[in-house]
C-alpha cells in the first residue's frame, strides 16, 4: 500500500497553484535521460499527491493502478448499488449526481463488467461522504451536518480503510494534503466510469467546485481536455503515458 504521510510543509496547496500559473508549465517529453534525471523523475514521482500509477503504462486504462485504487478485500462491500437500481430503491438513497446519471449502464452489463462498475459506483459515493463529513469546520457544525448528510451509508469495513486511507492517527479531519488527495481518487475514478472520456459538470456539483476549481486537479492528473468545437461538451480524458506538469521550486536571490 502507497504511504502518503508527507508533511504538509512538503506540499504545495493547489489553491496556491491556482495562483502561480508557472506550476503548470508542460514538461519537455525530450530524448533519453541521464541517470541524474531518471533519479529526479523517480522522486518527483514517489511524492507526487494523486492515487498510485504507472509512468510506463502505454493505455489509459493501465495508467492508473485499479487493484490498488479499490482493492479486493473491499470489493465485496461495493455492491450495494445493484441492489438498490434492480429493485427501484436508487432514488431513495440519496446518491450524487454523478453517479445517478450513470447507473443506467449497470442494466447494460453483466458479470465482471457490472461489478466492475459498481465497485466504482459505489466507491465514488463513499469517497464524497467523507469529504462532505471532513470539510473545515467545528467539530459540533460538522455533527450536525452528519445529520443531513445524503447518501447511502459507508460500509464498516470501507470507512475503515478510507480512515487510514485520509486521516491521520487520532483524527477524523482531512489535513489539506489529504483533502486534495481525496479529490484526485474521486476524478480518477470518474475517468474509468466513463472510459476515460468523462464531461465533468456532475461531478463538478457533486463537489461543489466548478470546472476552474477542478482545473489544477485534473492537471496535477495528467488529464487533457477536448471539445468537438465551439459550444460543444468539454471531456477530460487521459493521454498515456502520463505527463504530469514540471513543478517549478523558485530560488531565493542571495543577498
Amino acid at each position: 500500500m502507497y504511504s502518503y504521510s508527507l508533511q504538509d510543509n512538503k506540499w504545495k496547496s493547489l489553491k496556491e497553484q491556482r495562483n502561480d500559473p508557472s506550476a503548470y508549465l508542460d514538461l519537455d517529453l525530450g530524448e533519453s535521460k541521464t541517470t541524474a534525471d531518471a533519479t529526479d523523475s523517480q522522486a518527483s514521482m514517489e511524492v507526487r499527491n494523486i492515487p498510485p500509477y504507472d509512468p510506463a503504462a502505454d493505455t489509459s486504462e493501465k495508467a492508473y493502478l485499479f487493484d490498488e485504487i479499490i482493492p479486493k478485500n473491499i470489493r465485496p462491500h461495493l455492491l450495494d448499488i445493484v441492489g438498490h437500481f434492480e429493485s427501484g430503491e436508487f432514488g431513495l438513497k440519496g446518491y450524487g449526481s454523478f453517479v445517478s446519471n450513470r447507473v443506467n449502464k449497470l442494466q447494460e452489463l453483466q458479470g465482471e463488467d457490472q461489478e466492475r462498475l459498481a465497485w466504482i459506483l459505489s466507491y465514488i459515493t463513499h469517497l464524497l461522504s467523507l469529504l462532505a463529513r471532513n470539510s473545515s469546520m467545528s467539530k459540533q457544525k460538522r455533527k450536525e451536518k452528519d445529520q443531513t448528510i445524503r447518501g447511502p451509508m459507508i460500509p464498516q469495513a470501507v470507512h475503515r480503510k478510507l480512515l487510514l486511507m485520509f486521516t491521520e492517527p487520532g483524527s477524523s479531519s482531512l489535513s489539506t494534503e489529504k483533502h486534495e488527495l481525496l479529490i484526485n481518487y474521486i476524478l480518477v475514478l470518474t475517468l474509468f466510469a466513463d472510459d476515460f472520456r468523462s464531461e465533468p459538470t456532475d461531478i463538478c456539483a457533486d463537489l461543489k467546485m466548478n470546472r476552474q476549481m477542478l482545473k489544477p486537479y485534473y492537471d496535477q492528473l495528467g488529464c487533457k481536455s477536448v471539445s468537438t468545437g465551439a459550444f460543444k461538451p468539454v471531456f477530460m480524458t487521459l493521454p498515456a503515458p502520463l505527463k504530469f506538469p514540471q513543478q517549478v521550486t523558485r530560488r531565493r536571490r542571495r543577498k
